[in-house]
């Protein structure tokens, strides 16, 4: 339980700040002051910006969205974030992540703007709702509510560098550009019923918003702009060949056979020299997915009545992916479901047993690498496994024992660790996941691969 710690005039506000920014969980402590007392740790977080950046960028980064109790202030705090980014070299730097989040997480901007919305429409169409039933889900509203935020952010950041000409740019306003496009394609589910026409041109639009955010993005200088270049352009292609077939099939195609981050050359010169060291040759940026055709499972159950809610869709929450996938893997799906292309209800059932295959399962790892203490472990968790197998039916259990067992044996530095032999899909993991949780005894580690 952590302390709540409380501002004290007689006990020296200077060296309780310390106590609290010196602690792991500065930012924790923070968000359990009052609002007053919290208002005041942000003041005192913007005097201490410029001579301790990293570490004071990173708290106003991961409390809750701070202010200083006036608008004013927050203004100056917010506009010292941006001029401090512009004196860094590149923007994959620690730094420049920090105050470009910091900046971000004002009061009324990143989180009103844009995550609660998104969210907020996520948990409607979760619901069994859509845009027009859910009271301020309008998802024009949103997207518009978006843009702004993405103009007042790349003017800061402009005025902040003044005379210079701008070198580095936000994370921000290329991620939104995939949100922009998910609300977009929700539009064109929408319209799907009424006028396929016009979905399909509003599909048409999320392709080009798509392709202009590509045209602008400076991979080399922009916060995660590598990471960011397969989902744009993965999702230009998609949403144009969803309205018009054959015209971006060899995008799409593209990503069957895609290129590892080391052989491109628009993106190796923005992969730093320490992750360039740390990566594999033939790695593979992933694609995050968020949801490609919002809504699209809600259309095949629309109540007699337009006053009538419907009920709790699964199938459309779980169409909410919000994961990242192989490009291979997604784009063969995607292929897959051709015949069906020309209804965009058929294409997202089509879709909808697509899943990640690529989890694997870390049981435990020791520092004790003698044989003796090794393979004495390494019973144990097959005892333990063989154990957890009896709660499945026989099938099921001979089909998982080949997955799960025999353990390897893997040796890091000093670590010797026990893994799984095999890949997992997220549906194995979610059920395995639950008859571990409940047995106990040991806690194993489903982990996808790493994303750099």
């Amino acid at each position: 339980m952590l302390a709540v710690f409380a501002w004290s005039p007689a006990m020296g506000l200077a060296d309780e700040f310390s106590d609290i920014l010196d602690d792991g969980k500065a930012h924790v402590l923070i968000d359990q002051l009052s609002s007053e007392d919290r208002q005041q740790a942000i003041r005192e977080l913007a005097a201490r910006l410029e001579r301790d950046t990293g570490r004071t960028g990173q708290i106003l980064c991961a409390i809750r969205p701070w202010t200083t109790g006036t608008a004013e202030a927050d203004a100056a705090l917010q506009a010292n974030a941006w001029t401090l980014m512009t004196r860094e070299e590149n923007a994959e730097s620690e730094v420049f992540r920090w105050l470009d989040c910091a900046a971000a997480n004002r009061d009324g901007w990143y989180r009103a703007t844009t995550l609660n919305p998104m969210f907020n429409l996520r948990q409607a169409y979760c619901a069994g709702l859509t845009e027009q039933r859910a009271t301020g889900l309008d998802v024009r509203a949103i997207a518009e509510g978006i843009r702004s935020f993405n103009v007042d952010l790349n003017a800061g950041i402009l005025t902040a560098f003044g005379d210079q000409r701008q070198t580095l740019h936000s994370f921000y306003p290329v991620r939104n550009a995939l949100r922009i496009a998910t609300l977009q394609a929700s539009d064109a589910v929408r319209l799907w019923t009424v006028d396929e026409d016009a979905a399909r041109m509003t599909l048409r639009e999320a392709s080009a918003s798509l392709n202009a955010a590509l045209e602008q993005l400076d991979v080399t200088s922009t916060r995660n702009g590598w990471r960011l270049y397969n989902d744009l352009e993965f999702h230009a292609a998609f949403y144009s060949w969803l309205a018009d077939g054959d015209e971006d099939e060899a995008r799409l195609r593209a990503f069957l056979d895609p290129q590892p981050v080391l052989d491109d050359p628009r993106l190796v010169p923005a992969v730093t020299p320490e992750i360039r060291e740390r990566m594999p040759g033939d790695f593979v940026d992933m694609i995050y997915v968020e949801r490609l055709l919002p809504g699209a499972q809600l259309l095949r159950q629309m109540p007699s009545s337009s006053s009538e809610p419907l009920a709790l869709d699964s199938e459309e929450c779980a169409q909410w992916h919000r994961r990242s996938y192989n490009p291979a893997a997604l784009a063969e799906a995607v292929l897959d479901c051709a015949e069906v292309r020309e209804d965009i209800v058929e294409f997202d059932t089509c879709m909808r047993p697509f899943e990640a295959t690529d989890w694997t399962l870390q049981y435990a790892s020791l520092s004790d690498r003698s044989g003796s203490t090794v393979e004495g472990e390494r019973t144990r968790i097959s005892g333990w496994i063989t154990d957890r197998l009896s709660s499945f039916s026989q099938s099921d259990a001979d089909d998982l024992r080949d997955l799960l067992l025999p353990i390897q044996i893997e040796r890091t530095g000093s670590t010797v660790v026990f893994v799984a032999p095999a890949t997992f899909t997220t549906s194995q993991r979610e059920r395995l996941e639950a008859v571990f949780d409940q047995e106990g005894g040991l806690d194993p580690l489903f982990m996808r691969p790493r994303a750099y």
